[in-house]
């Protein structure tokens, strides 16, 4: 199929006395056609019925037609991607087999793209976490404090294992497991109490203490410049965005620019979570934090993705909680009902930010002669329904997972059974972006039948650049995509005042 054909096959149906343009001229098909200094061109509309009979299959994507949006909007967005933390899996050499690393980096880009909501959340929990600990750390007058609080932002990645909050640090893991062999989790608060009182006191051993600082100062120290690792990327994008809003703005009407620039909007909730992932302040290698403190202090190999992050930036502000102001123990898996009830309240606000983007791309395709739902504003809509589903399913079955663990069972039938649906439908809508993705750039989109959802009787419209088509580009689709960016970039702003902000005090603390 070619549209530009289809198009001008309807157009002469419909020459008369009155309109004796050319059909290549109406149709906006002419070489010489001049987009930059545009007359208007004529509206050559038909019924869907006669578009799909007449001008069956899919228009192919030419050069230019895949080439501008994969090298403006899909290249940095993957870029984008890949700088988004996904954890690590912890398994040593002799535990992996061959592309284990590669399989389980791209299951995690799938989960991500699949359920943005809850990576956005999980990075702004420990974004949070931070400013919260720095304020902790700004206040504490000792070295015990200090140090507890620096392991804790340190480790707030990482998935907090142990059952009793006193074991963690090496030096007295070995003793007190002989000693509380027989204990349940949820007994010997003897023992517990024994044990705070020996962290305590083995941090008047000099050596112990300056070690510990020592190696927390060394892990601060090594981070991965935020500027080289996020902002220069990002400027990047900033730059071939411009671009093409100059391009969008000279060429007003075009509708395969209008629905690149609605593409463009969608990936946008990507720039946030790179930014937002990058902010907080222990975002070094895993590896090289067990490589420096590992003799001192027992923490798992595993870093958990963001998606995971809220519940362990929880543990570990718990884990602060009783070690430094000697508060009741929780265990982890005990955490309170009004815990789940924050998290679904900061999931959806994370969802906030996928919806915003998701609306102004389907604002901008829907307004995109012809008027209505298409395939692509379909995709638009479909991608943040889902993903608001997905991120409540998330808090839902780590609740009804967490009830069963507190009276020390297995999972429940309804937890697996939420679980399941949970991975599912993260697939299915990974598969939304990603389908959508291609369909546009192969041209899949480009047909009588994605053009709108509706009756054969549907009214299409089949030229480009006419009038309604400046019309909404000047009113609809340059505005949307300004605002859009805009939001964007506010939020993006405020997680990097954070970060600066806690970065700074950081900095103060550590010399």
């Amino acid at each position: 199929m070619d549209w530009g054909t289809c198009c001008m096959q309807a157009a002469r149906e419909q020459v008369s006395e009155t309109n004796l343009q050319e059909p290549w001229d109406a149709c906006g098909v002419d070489p010489d056609f001049d987009f930059e200094n545009p007359s208007p061109s004529p509206s050559v509309n038909t019924t869907l019925g006669w578009c799909i009979h007449h001008c069956p299959g899919y228009q192919k994507s030419s050069a230019e037609q895949w080439l501008q949006p994969l090298a403006t909007w899909i290249i940095p967005a993957l870029t984008l991607l890949i700088l988004c933390s996904v954890g690590e899996h912890g398994k040593s050499k002799h535990e992996k087999w061959p592309f284990y690393t590669l399989c389980y980096n791209v299951k995690e880009y799938i989960a991500i793209l699949g359920d943005p909501a809850s990576a956005i959340c999980g990075a702004f929990s420990e974004l949070f976490m931070d400013a919260l600990m720095m304020k902790r750390l700004n206040k504490a007058d000792d070295t015990f404090a200090q140090v507890v609080i620096g392991i804790a932002i340190l480790a707030s990645h990482t998935e907090f294992c142990g059952w009793d909050s006193g074991y963690i640090f090496t030096f007295e893991l070995n003793e007190m497991e002989k000693q509380d062999a027989g204990d349940s989790p949820l007994e010997g608060s003897r023992s517990r109490n024994e044990l705070t009182k020996r962290v305590r006191a083995a941090f008047k051993d000099r050596d112990f203490a300056s070690s510990l600082q020592s190696g927390i100062r060394t892990i601060l120290k090594a981070r991965v410049s935020f500027v080289n690792g996020v902002i220069v990327p990002i400027v990047l994008l900033l730059v071939s965005t411009g671009s093409s809003f100059h391009d969008a703005y000279l060429k007003l009407g075009a509708n395969d620019l209008a629905h690149g620039l609605a593409y463009g909007i969608w990936y946008s909730w990507l720039i946030i979570l790179a930014v937002v992932s990058n902010s907080y302040v222990a975002s070094v290698n895993p590896g090289f934090t067990k490589e420096v403190i590992g003799r001192l202090v027992d923490l798992d190999r595993r870093t958990v993705p963001l998606r995971m992050r809220v519940t362990t930036a929880y543990d570990w502000t718990q884990w602060v909680r009783t070690i430094v102001d000697e508060q009741p123990w929780v265990p982890h898996r005990h955490r309170p009902t009004f815990f789940y009830l924050g998290h679904l309240g900061g999931q959806t606000m994370a969802w906030v930010c996928v919806a915003y983007v998701c609306s102004c791309a389907a604002a901008i395709s829907y307004n995109t002669p012809t008027i209505g739902i298409g395939c692509r504003s379909f995709s638009f809509l479909l991608y943040g329904v889902l993903s608001i589903i997905i991120a409540w399913l998330m808090v839902l079955q780590a609740w009804a997972a967490s009830r069963n663990a507190q009276k020390g069972g297995h999972p429940s039938q309804i937890a697996k059974l939420l679980r399941l649906l949970y991975i599912c439908l993260t697939f299915l809508n990974a598969f939304v972006l990603i389908f959508s993705t291609i369909a546009q750039l192969i041209g899949l989109f480009r047909s009588c039948i994605c053009t709108h959802f509706g009756p054969l009787s549907t009214v299409v419209e089949l030229s480009t650049g006419t009038e309604l088509s400046i019309h909404n580009a000047k009113v609809t689709w340059m505005p949307l995509g300004f605002v859009s960016y805009a939001g964007v970039w506010l939020v993006c702003a405020t997680a990097i005042g954070f970060r600066t902000f806690n970065y700074t005090r950081i900095k103060k603390l550590i010399g």
